[in-house]
């Protein structure tokens, strides 16, 4: 008898359009997420350097890296140009709606693009 293990593909939503946008355009965006891995531990050290493997519908693949825990919005002041938000304050009110003041920032980077990423603007 032969057995595997079928595992789950990992995936990463984008729900503000202009975030999503610039992935596209850009092929990089920053993001904060909820929770995230404990620093200094092994876990946080892979994600740091090698990063995880995530999909993210009509984008493709991609590598998420952890950047860092954030605790205040001066925190994302060197990211802002690569957020997709033009400015500081839209950016951490999106946080607060998504529960994610006290998350991790995210270095989300497109590794093999899906064709058709205009599919999804529409």
């Amino acid at each position: 008898m032969i057995s595997f293990v079928v595992r789950k593909k990992r995936e990463m939503r984008f729900d503000v359009p202009k975030v999503k946008r610039h992935l596209v355009d850009h092929g990089r965006v920053y993001t904060v997420r909820k929770g995230g891995p404990v620093e200094g531990g092994e876990a946080e050290l892979n994600a740091r350097i090698f990063g995880l493997e995530v999909y993210v519908k009509h984008v493709g693949r991609c590598s998420k890296f952890h950047v860092k825990r954030i605790g205040r919005s001066e925190d994302l002041v060197p990211y802002l140009s690569s957020s997709g938000f033009a400015r500081l304050e839209e950016w951490w009110s999106w946080i607060r709606k998504f529960g994610a003041e006290s998350g991790s920032l995210w270095d989300v980077r497109v590794m093999d693009p899906e064709e058709g990423l205009e599919r999804w603007i529409n």
